[in-house]
């Protein structure tokens, strides 16, 4: 999962906003993956209960439509680099939900834990954009929204989890969004010249809706069937890893016939990696305690 969303960030911010706009995009995103999602729904119909669809739009809300509209216009914003560091604060915003809603046991690592995180990211978005072209401080705090909103739906949608199966739960949401997004997306999405598109661009386009947003959402519902939220989450450190070997990749490969191409690669800076280690310990220390995780105390 970590892999495929590493090589995301790149590809993604190679098409924006010059093919398409973000917010475009994310339409593009959510309306590719709903009618995958439902041609196979159609064949495993299950019902579901209204009390229970209300709760779906919420999380269609979270998860799908605020998740994906501020990440994508936050990475507009910002570098490759700073959107994947920013990503991995996730299992901290879990646990703080889950402190919140479920009565999550607050201990003196896991505090630790929420303050180096909220560190690394103030030195992140702080220092590193006032040495970095690629970079800004609205793109990054949209980012770290985008990071919060994620975090709501994953503890969220683990209280269906037991109730019904992942691909009912996925076309749900994305049903959900596909109408939420329209005015979002609408402008941005028809001015784009489909048929111009170079295989490079279409390639990149159809790389995140079905890898990014169909297989990735499905895997990480999947998942949930069996850990915890936090766990699920946990493992967005290695997104940084994936993305800056991605971004020299991709710029290798690319700029051997498109000579313009960011080198997003050179974004790596000591700032980013100091903040990387300060996160990667603030995540360690919220996520894993003993053979303890967090999330326990919710529903299964």
């Amino acid at each position: 999962v970590h892999l495929v969303y590493g090589a995301n960030y790149v590809i993604a911010k190679g098409v924006m906003p010059d093919v398409i706009g973000p917010s475009g995009f994310v339409m593009a995103r959510i309306l590719g993956a709903v009618c995958l999602f439902w041609i196979i729904f159609a064949f495993k119909w299950e019902r579901v209960a209204r009390k229970d669809l209300i709760l779906l739009f919420i999380c269609s809300v979270l998860g799908i439509v605020t998740n994906q509209v501020l990440f994508l216009n936050g990475l507009n914003l910002t570098s490759p680099i700073n959107a994947s560091l920013i990503m991995i604060t996730i299992p901290i915003s879990v646990f703080i939900l889950s402190i919140i809603f479920f009565k999550e046991k607050v201990t003196t690592r896991k505090v630790l834990g929420i303050i180096l995180g909220s560190v690394g990211f103030a030195t992140l978005v702080v220092l590193s954009n006032e040495s970095s072209k690629s970079a800004s401080l609205k793109g990054d705090i949209l980012c770290m929204i985008n990071a919060i909103s994620y975090a709501g739906y994953l503890v969220l949608i683990k209280t269906l989890m037991g109730k019904y199966r992942a691909l009912t739960i996925l076309s749900w949401l994305f049903l959900f969004g596909s109408i939420l997004i329209i005015p979002i997306g609408y402008e941005q999405f028809m001015v784009v010249e489909w048929s111009e598109l170079s295989k490079l661009h279409l390639f990149s386009i159809l790389y995140v809706v079905i890898a990014v947003t169909f297989v990735v959402y499905f895997l990480n519902i999947y998942a949930l069937n069996y850990i915890t939220p936090t766990k699920v989450s946990a493992f967005t450190y290695l997104q940084p890893i994936f993305a800056g070997v991605f971004a020299f990749l991709y710029y290798m490969i690319v700029s051997s016939f498109d000579p313009e191409v960011s080198n997003y690669a050179s974004d790596i800076t000591l700032t980013k990696v100091i903040s990387a280690i300060i996160i990667f310990v603030g995540v360690y220390l919220v996520s894993f305690e003993g053979k303890k995780q967090i999330g326990n105390a919710m529903p299964k």
